[in-house]
């Protein structure tokens, strides 16, 4: 099932694909948090935000991040973060990369009912990765920020 253009998704991102100052400090995602695999099938994995329907957006990306650390055993104290982007946000910047048939839809299962996917995603596109990163999953939570 397809995901309304208005809602939003979640991408866990492991610490060596997060940008980082000389202290640490998490300032946002490297192109590489969104390098395909071949083994991904141009599949990127993500999770769907407002599939909780919590009250705010706040509480849907807390619900979110609970149930993915829940699915694959992430401990709140981890060096990791999450980024968070717009569908259409992320359709219209796969567009303008020439990437017209990119879709994000909802794939959950039952260790992870949020489980989404953004399909038909190209491979080795650095130019679309760093937009995806620069632009589009700017609002970027820190693992150890939610309890």
């Amino acid at each position: 099932m397809g995901i309304p253009n208005d809602n939003h998704v979640l991408r866990h991102v492991p610490l060596k694909k997060l940008f980082r100052d000389d202290e640490g400090n998490i300032h946002g995602l490297l192109p590489q948090a969104f390098e395909l695999r071949p083994q991904d099938n141009k599949k990127l994995s993500v999770n769907w935000l407002e599939y909780f329907e919590e009250a705010t957006h706040q509480d849907n990306i807390e619900s979110t991040i609970k149930a993915l650390r829940l699915s694959r055993g992430i401990k709140n104290s981890s060096n990791c973060a999450y980024g968070v982007g717009n569908i259409e946000a992320i359709k219209d910047t796969c567009k303008s990369h020439g990437a017209t048939k990119v879709d994000v839809v909802h794939s959950g299962n039952k260790g992870n009912k949020s489980h989404s996917s953004i399909i038909r995603l190209p491979e080795d596109d650095l130019s679309l990765m760093t937009s995806l990163a620069e632009e589009i999953f700017t609002e970027v939570i820190n693992n150890k920020s939610i309890p």
